[in-house]
C-alpha cells in the first residue's frame, strides 16, 4: 500500500457476523480474510463485474486479480487452485478523484451482500459514501500524505 492509499477489506455479509462471535476474522490487529473467504466459500467470479468499475489488469501472480492500477485506486481478489477466493481488498487513492470508483464500488458491494472493513481499525463499516469518505479524510494515511505535501512544498519556498 501507498502512502497516499487508504485499504479496505471485503468480507461477505453473513459470515463476517458468523465470525464475528469467534473473534475469527481478528488476528492480532489484522483482519484474517484467509477464515472468512475459506468459511464463505465463494469463486473468485463474484467479483468478475468490477472490471466495469476498474479495468482488469494483469499482475505478477496467476493466482490475483487486479482490477485497477495496483498504486492508485485497485481491487485485488486472491484466490486458490480452484478458483474459491482466499482475500479481497480494495485500496483508494486519494492523489485523484475518487468519488466515483468508491460509490460504485458502495453499491457492488450492497448488491453482493458484502461488507467494507476500514484497514486502519478493521471496523465494519456502514455502506455509505459520505461516512466512508469522512473516514478517509480522517485517516493517518491521509494526513501523512498532506503533511509529506506540505513540508515538501514549505522546503521549495
Amino acid at each position: 500500500m501507498a502512502v497516499w492509499q487508504h485499504v479496505f477489506y471485503l468480507a461477505e455479509k453473513g459470515s463476517l457476523a458468523d465470525l464475528s462471535a469467534t473473534n475469527e476474522f481478528i488476528d492480532g490487529k489484522h483482519f484474517n480474510e484467509a477464515s472468512h473467504w475459506k468459511y464463505s466459500n465463494k469463486s473468485r467470479n463474484l467479483f468478475f463485474e468490477i472490471d466495469g468499475i476498474l479495468k482488469k489488469n494483469k499482475l505478477w501472480s496467476d493466482k490475483i486479480d487486479l482490477y485497477g492500477i495496483q498504486d492508485s485506486n485497485c481491487l485485488e481478489v486472491v484466490f486458490d487452485n480452484i478458483d474459491n477466493i482466499t482475500s479481497a481488498s480494495f485500496r483508494i487513492d486519494f492523489r485523484h478523484s475518487y468519488e466515483s470508483v468508491l460509490r460504485e464500488l458502495i453499491v457492488f458491494c450492497i448488491l453482493k451482500g458484502l461488507v467494507i472493513i476500514n484497514g486502519q481499525n478493521l471496523e465494519n463499516l456502514i455502506l455509505d459514501f459520505k461516512r466512508i469518505d469522512i473516514i478517509i479524510k480522517s485517516s493517518s494515511q491521509w494526513n501523512s500524505y498532506h503533511n509529506l505535501i506540505r513540508e515538501s512544498i514549505g522546503e521549495r519556498i
